[in-house]
């Protein structure tokens, strides 16, 4: 499974855009880093 870059600032709030599109198409797990998506995604 590949890490998301974006997953280095989990501390601050992820800003992966891949997590928020794969969100708003109704997924429970991003399709790029395979973190769980969280409100704290958005």
């Amino acid at each position: 499974m590949r890490t998301c870059g974006f997953l280095a600032s989990a501390q601050s709030g992820p800003k992966c855009p891949l997590c928020m599109n794969a969100n708003k198409a109704g997924a429970t797990v991003c399709g790029s880093c395979g973190r769980d998506l969280q409100p704290a995604h958005l």
